[in-house]
């Protein structure tokens, strides 16, 4: 079984296999490479329903297949822009400061969300619809 790729069938979610450290930055990509409905993000264990997607089970995420859209628990805000099939989509959580931020192919989207709970834990995250994604060995944090 190949941990390092999510593949789905319809329009659900996975929960990376390890927590997010509680303090400092954390920052991962994933290869975009199928798929009609994309998110990538954090998610809270207690809170994500896996046998929906990312913004209507509750994560935090970037959409970009279907959308271009922040989503925070269910709600969401037009944010960066299109994901094509081949594109890497970076996440940066950055507890202290208390946001997350997604990249693009290395280009920044800019600040996402600046209001995370730092007392709260979370976990990397992808949903897909019809589509897989594979996580990006050794990602470096662009400048």
């Amino acid at each position: 079984e190949d941990r390092q790729v999510a593949a789905f069938g319809k329009d659900n979610c996975v929960l990376g296999d390890q927590l997010l450290p509680d303090f400092g930055q954390a920052y991962w990509e994933v290869l975009v490479t199928s798929g009609t409905n994309a998110y990538v993000g954090i998610a809270r264990r207690e809170r994500i329903d896996v046998q929906r997607n990312m913004g209507s089970g509750g994560g935090i995420a970037f959409r970009g297949i279907g959308g271009n859209e922040k989503w925070k628990e269910c709600s969401h805000f037009e944010y960066g822009r299109r994901i094509c099939r081949g594109d890497r989509v970076g996440v940066l959580v950055d507890l202290p400061a208390r946001s997350i931020s997604f990249y693009m192919n290395g280009e920044p989207l800019g600040v996402a969300f600046d209001n995370l709970d730092p007392a709260k834990r979370y976990w990397p995250c992808v949903s897909n619809n019809a589509g897989e994604m594979r996580l990006v060995p050794s990602p470096r944090l662009p400048p």
